[in-house]
């Protein structure tokens, strides 16, 4: 018997059964589904970029990408498109998955004028 099942316990009953004069048997179980592939994300090289004209910053657009088997979302520190300030910023990406993250990390450098 194949029993496919999302992360995490579950329980189910399972019974046989035959003719009226056969013995019907029932048995209960739980199992669990545990997710042991690791997540791991890959953040952009570090970028520069010069920042706009009479301006102390500059938008930056990025991504990063993450690879596992279970469906993962990222979440950033800031916003891709946000304006960053002239100078180093270290940006955090965090992978997350129904089991567990993987956080990278990569620096932006905006220089002035």
């Amino acid at each position: 018997m194949e029993v496919y099942s999302r992360i995490g316990t579950t329980n189910c009953n399972i019974h046989s059964s035959g003719s009226l004069q056969e013995i019907r048997q029932y048995a209960c179980l739980t199992f669990t589904v545990v997710d042991a592939d690791s997540l791991s994300i890959t953040c952009p090289a570090n970028i520069t970029v010069n920042n706009a004209s009479g301006t102390c910053g500059q938008v930056v657009t990025f991504s990063a990408s993450a690879l596992d088997n279970c469906l993962a979302t990222i979440s950033y520190l800031q916003a891709s498109g946000s304006v960053f300030p002239v100078g180093t910023t270290t940006q955090t990406a965090t992978a997350t998955d129904p089991s567990g993250n993987a956080k990278g990390q990569f620096n932006f450098h905006s220089d002035c004028c």
